[in-house]
């Protein structure tokens, strides 16, 4: 049986109706790196000074936590979508990265790749509550590439970082995790049936972005409960309304099972999709 979004990726991705070849994100290579091996990494020579405090935190692989505030919350843990606030900084302070402009904080799912290596490394030691400032040597940041035009090639980063509130799945069926991330007021449900356009990043802990509509420059189109699509997105998009922006953790039985998809997708494995609804299109 073959499956719309991602079974159909064993032999290309889909971004939309037309299929075209599957192009990984080389850039953020570093990211699938060993931990084991970076948790050895030694302390970068000389690191540039950094404000510190009292309670600081210092790894063995050259990581350090300040803490501005002690949280009294639950224990951040792999797999937890946490509610934050962060900004990025250059050793010299310039910000490059930051949700202030939201206005609002935004979700992390941690231990899946959605930022650099060393954000994983980091978030386990941490609290809800917290409030840190960290140090993260080039290796755990954007290593040797940078940003091009916004952080040098090698450059250590300061993360400044708020954990405001473990968040729990707002809705669970048959092991299916949904949070709704915004809903709209009055909207449309989405029923059995109805074709939709979606817009999606889809994850996996060994492939992070390994999907995503955009690459074509216009959405995806499904009929939900249809059979071929993913068994975990029929679940989640029944159970949405327009305008949505879901997260959906997808266990291996609703996703690709016992097969995996090629490269992409180890067998068993559990995927994520960020999703917004676009648009149900009129019959």
């Amino acid at each position: 049986m073959r499956y719309n979004i991602v079974s159909l990726l064993s032999v290309c991705v889909l971004f939309s109706c037309n299929m075209t070849g599957v192009e990984v994100d080389t850039d953020d290579s570093f990211r699938n790196t060993s931990l084991d091996s970076l948790n050895n990494t030694p302390l970068e020579t000389d690191p540039p000074t950094v404000q510190v405090a009292e309670d600081t935190v210092y790894l063995e692989n050259g990581i350090y936590i300040a803490y501005i505030k002690k949280g009294e919350g639950e224990k951040v843990k792999e797999d937890d979508v946490i509610m934050i606030d962060y900004a990025c900084k250059l050793i010299d302070g310039k910000i490059f990265d930051t949700n202030k402009k939201i206005g609002k904080p935004i979700p992390f799912m941690v231990g899946w790749g959605l930022q650099t290596t060393g954000w994983d490394v980091v978030l386990p030691y941490l609290n809800e509550g917290d409030e840190v400032s960290v140090y993260l040597p080039a290796t755990f940041a954007r290593g040797e590439k940078g940003i091009p035009e916004l952080v040098p090639p090698n450059s250590p980063n300061i993360i400044d970082l708020t954990i405001h509130q473990i968040r729990k799945p707002d809705l669970v069926e048959d092991g299916v995790e949904i949070w709704i991330i915004n809903r709209g007021a009055n909207q449309p449900e989405v029923r059995k049936g109805d074709e939709v356009l979606i817009d999606y990043f889809a994850h996996a802990k060994s492939t992070p972005r390994y999907d995503n509509s955009f690459k074509n420059g216009e959405p995806f189109q499904l009929k939900v409960g249809g059979g071929n699509n993913l068994p975990g997105l029929n679940i989640s998009l029944s159970k949405a309304k327009l305008s949505d922006k879901l997260w959906v953790r997808i266990p291996s039985k609703h996703a690709f099972g016992s097969k995996g998809n090629q490269h992409l997708v180890k067998p068993n494995e559990i995927i994520f999709f960020d999703l917004r609804v676009l648009k149900i299109v009129e019959k």
